[in-house]
């Protein structure tokens, strides 16, 4: 939990940033910069002081998603920085400008990926997948239709979803392996 000061120190660097992209007080440019990078220091001593590292599990996978936010944050953190150290004040807003666009599409899409993760993730589309059970009556619907392919078809979708140490996968296999000996046998499309 964020204590006072993380908070205010927080809130007061957020205000110190906007000031510093519009050039608030001109005559105190330097005074203002030092006193935003003392604030942001605060904010973020605070915030480490008050993570809890032992709770702490960092699960990352390292797709295009991923690669493409840390991306944007590094545009994001070398503009800010390179702003902030800047002297003079038409490439300062410059850099202001290219790191807060890097910063909205940075929360655009985090955004819309975490929606997107959400949805997709959810109980809703769980449900609605087939389970071994159902699959398992698809291909005994199947074998009584006659229809060994569909039943061949079924029994590989099910053999994928077993874990690999799972006893059942023999046992299926063995019987996917006798239908197609079947459908071959009983085919009489000519091969190829």
């Amino acid at each position: 939990m964020m204590d006072a000061f993380t908070l205010i120190t927080g809130l007061a660097s957020l205000f110190g940033f906007a000031m510093q992209i519009f050039d608030v007080f001109p005559a105190h440019a330097k005074g203002r910069q030092a006193l935003w990078m003392l604030l942001l220091g605060g904010f973020l001593g605070g915030l480490i002081a008050t993570t809890n590292w032992d709770g702490m599990k960092v699960a990352m996978t390292l797709d295009g998603f991923t690669l493409t936010m840390i991306a944007l944050a590094a545009v994001v953190v070398f503009f800010a920085v390179a702003a902030a150290f800047t002297s003079d004040t038409r490439k300062r807003r410059g850099f202001y400008i290219v790191g807060g666009i890097a910063a909205l599409a940075f929360t655009i899409s985090s955004s819309v990926g975490a929606l997107v993760r959400t949805v997709t993730d959810g109980e809703l589309l769980k449900q609605s997948a087939i389970n071994e059970q159902e699959l398992s009556w698809l291909v005994e619907r199947a074998e009584t239709r006659g229809d060994r392919e569909r039943a061949v078809h079924h029994l590989d979708a099910l053999i994928d979803r077993l874990e690999r140490d799972d006893e059942r996968r023999e046992p299926l296999k063995a019987r996917r392996d006798e239908l197609k000996s079947q459908a071959r046998t009983t085919d009489p499309r000519p091969e190829r």
